[in-house]
């Protein structure tokens, strides 16, 4: 990488990313297309076997499945969302092979919460009865618990996420690494 923090981010993904890494692409509600794209360009052609985590799979996201990059995709939205959101036929054939890990968004913001502050899981009510659940469990993603303090309630412990990459968009930068982020929404600061 040339001296200093600042790079092209070609360069920064052919020093920073490996095959077999999970890549998360922070929302914020934006993402880093520009990522995305660099991302593709570099692992065209290869099977780098990746897991690869976002908020939903739309738009520009369709290119990492549609180039087989990932072995697993993890997301609460698999499908198009412009003119209206809907399927999308490209994650049916994932779906048949289980490379598809579906939560709902605030499982997976939980989970990514759990990650970054190094717990060992976040706890929910959400997930208790309820398909989502239940696929989870048997991804072995979550587990359900009695409640330890004598309630009658069940919960769910959901695992954490600990991406080994997150991109995120800045808006603008300098040399010295300070970063000019709009304000986290969609799944906060958790993602990054």
């Amino acid at each position: 990488m040339p001296e200093g923090l600042v790079t092209t981010l070609a360069e920064a993904v052919r020093t920073l990313v490996r095959p077999r890494d999970h890549l998360h692409f922070a929302s914020l509600p934006y993402r880093s297309n520009a990522g995305i794209l660099a991302i593709s360009a570099a692992f065209h052609g290869t099977d780098p076997q990746f897991v690869i985590s976002t908020s939903g799979f739309h738009s520009t996201a369709h290119l990492l499945p549609a180039l087989g990059l990932g072995r697993r995709y993890i997301a609460s939205f698999f499908g198009d969302n412009y003119p209206t959101p809907r399927p999308n036929p490209l994650y049916d054939a994932l779906d048949q092979r289980g490379e598809l890990e579906i939560w709902s968004l605030l499982s997976l913001v939980m989970a990514l919460r759990a990650g970054a502050l190094g717990l060992p899981f976040a706890v929910t009510r959400s997930l208790v009865d309820t398909d989502l659940g239940v696929e989870l469990a048997a991804a072995n993603r979550v587990r359900f618990a009695a409640d330890p303090f004598g309630g009658t309630d069940e919960v769910a412990l959901v695992a954490p996420l600990r991406p080994d990459l997150t991109l995120v968009h800045a808006h603008l930068g300098d040399a010295d690494g300070n970063l000019l982020i709009a304000p986290a929404g969609c799944e906060g600061a958790w993602g990054a």
